[in-house]
């Protein structure tokens, strides 16, 4: 299986984070180094496979509670037979349960087994989800 780098995933989803964390439009030097380092820690990469064991579709998303909760695209998840989440640190999280789902918005929220561990999680702005 050929290794792809997630680089551009992560840098995409950091730009994203960047848009919905950021309540003040002044620009400043280091103010999207200053998002990285504070949403970083909660940012990790949900992995589908499909019936036969095989890698199908993977986004860049954020837990956004300690219970491992996370929010990605609806169309991630779809014709997917399972789901998990891969932390920074390495560790692997299995999906084990759709907890809401907007069609419409495509978004859906994710419980991830995190075996009891308090997941790092992003705190949004109140209003955006």
């Amino acid at each position: 299986m050929k290794k792809t780098s997630t680089k551009p995933l992560v840098l995409a989803f950091l730009l994203f984070v960047y848009l919905a964390v950021s309540h003040k439009t002044a620009a400043k030097k280091n103010q999207l180094k200053d998002v990285i380092k504070r949403t970083l820690h909660a940012t990790v990469l949900v992995m589908t496979y499909d019936v036969k064991g095989e890698p199908w579709r993977r986004a860049v998303v954020f837990f956004v509670s300690e219970k491992g909760e996370v929010i990605t695209n609806s169309h991630v998840l779809k014709d997917a037979e399972r789901a998990a989440v891969k932390c920074p640190d390495g560790s692997v999280y299995k999906i084990t349960k759709i907890i809401a789902e907007d069609i419409t918005s495509d978004l859906v929220k994710l419980q991830a087994d995190n075996e009891g561990t308090k997941t790092p999680w992003l705190q949004l702005n109140k209003g955006f989800l």
